[in-house]
């Protein structure tokens, strides 16, 4: 055997989730769900902070503020208790809890008494103007910007890697009479330097009231996050908001803009199975030749993540059914290897070919080794090649048997399309793979069955099935 397929065969046994590392796999087949991005609302600050404090703390001035008792917190104040302290491990300030418990008059009672409108408590905490657009007390943000609020002013780095202004936080939330308040006071209207624009806050969150409100100042639709894995655009194919798009577009957002993998508006709402964004961008001069720089395009991102119903008007649009990416895979690859038996089929009626092979790959030895049987049963009645072997000599009938996948297995058997030299040699990897000290016994009790198979064909009839 050639060095490079006994190096082949040790790093496989010595990695056996080699082909879910590689090449984008996606572990479970089928429509994903549509994620969003996970901000938190008032409800989850309060949960936190009582968690934090405590349900029964004994710092007078923070029950006073939780329970909006502001004659008690007046009377402490008079005594010469500060409203500048720092109440929890996470770095909240007083100020700020009246913030998130939507107390207006405690706040007004902590400024006068030292509290500082700026001040986040400590590493990754908020300003009080981030917890106040974050409960949605406009009379809070109010109360901080007339007190020498920064509307520009950023807390800490938060756990998704982002800093938000307040601007972006009221975007995130949606609130329309936020946006106004600190606009009017100087919000930036795309965010200061290096923070994630509002725009593409408000985008990603579907919130249409949001965006509106932002275009009306002249937010820019085309402003990038900081790292440019986002633009306004993108955001609403993320969200599956194709209503936000058709804004966004309407207000100059290029429908071509790449982000910084190269990635595009139509290849973002196909990874994310936004059908609506689909087709909403079908419509404005779609570019299907574009590529990321892996050499995926839509219709290769349709495909990886299962979205039949995009991968379909993509194709019925014009779109290649087997435009190969950068190492040389198909989507048909890429459907026989995810077990999408939908978007297999959808890729066949286009006339996607059967037996491409780069690197020694085809789609029947991506389904057969990733235990696929229906999908290698729509393959072999299509007339996929079942002798084709790699540049190992490895067949689908060794992946099968070699990866322990039973009923992939028994569909290439009955199939008749191996005689006993292929099953002899198959069987004798396989004896060698379920001995080996590296192979779980999980695994190795998968690959044992299905050598018993191969050897009972072998036995059974002379000719191989």
């Amino acid at each position: 055997m050639p060095v490079v397929c006994l190096i082949f065969v040790a790093s496989v046994l010595t990695l056996l989730t080699f082909s879910e590392l590689s090449w984008g796999r996606v572990p479970d087949p089928g429509r994903l769900p549509d994620p969003s991005m996970h901000l938190p609302e008032a409800a989850d600050w309060r949960i936190k902070m009582e968690s934090t404090l405590g349900v029964q703390t004994t710092d007078p001035l923070i029950t006073a503020i939780i329970a909006n008792d502001t004659e008690k917190l007046r009377s402490l104040l008079a005594t010469g208790r500060s409203g500048a302290g720092v109440v929890s491990t996470d770095g909240a300030t007083l100020v700020g809890l009246a913030c998130i418990y939507h107390h207006p008059e405690c706040l007004s009672l902590l400024l006068t008494h030292g509290g500082d409108p700026n001040k986040a408590g400590g590493p990754g905490s908020l300003t009080p103007l981030l917890d106040a657009t974050t409960s949605k007390c406009h009379d809070c943000i109010s109360i901080l910007l007339e007190s020498g609020a920064d509307p520009n002013g950023l807390g800490g780095v938060q756990g998704n890697h982002m800093r938000m202004s307040p601007l972006a936080n009221a975007a995130a939330a949606n609130d329309v009479a936020a946006i106004e308040l600190l606009v009017k006071n100087g919000a930036a209207i795309n965010g200061p330097t290096g923070t994630t624009s509002p725009l593409i806050m408000a985008a990603v969150r579907c919130n249409i009231e949001a965006v509106h409100a932002l275009l009306a100042h002249n937010a820019n639709p085309n402003m990038p996050a900081p790292n440019g894995s986002m633009t306004p655009l993108t955001s609403s194919a993320r969200a599956a908001c194709p209503s936000i798009m058709n804004v966004l577009l309407s207000h100059g957002a290029n429908p071509h803009g790449e982000l910084h993998d190269g990635g595009t508006p139509l290849m973002q709402s196909a990874w994310w199975g936004c059908n609506g964004c689909v087709a909403v961008l079908l419509k404005h001069d779609p570019d299907f030749l574009a590529m990321d720089h892996t050499g995926h395009d839509a219709v290769m991102n349709a495909a990886i993540r299962g979205h039949e119903d995009v991968l379909r008007m993509l194709l019925n649009a014009g779109a290649q059914a087997d435009r190969a990416n950068a190492h040389g895979w198909t989507p048909l690859m890429f459907a026989a290897r995810n077990g999408s038996v939908a978007c297999l089929q959808t890729l066949m009626e286009h006339n996607a070919s059967l037996n491409v092979a780069p690197d020694g790959w085809t789609p029947l030895k991506e389904a057969a080794r990733n235990c696929h049987p229906k999908i290698v049963a729509i393959l072999l009645a299509a007339g996929a090649n079942a002798h084709y072997r790699d540049k190992c000599g490895w067949s689908a009938l060794d992946d099968a048997a070699h990866y322990g996948c039973l009923k992939c297995l028994n569909v290439l058997l009955e199939s008749g399309g191996y005689d006993q030299s292929a099953i002899r040699t198959a069987a004798s990897r396989t004896q060698l793979h379920f001995t080996h000290p590296h192979v779980s016994k999980q695994h190795a009790e998968r690959i044992e069955q299905c050598h018993t198979m191969l050897e009972s064909h072998m036995t059974s009839d002379g000719k191989g099935n």
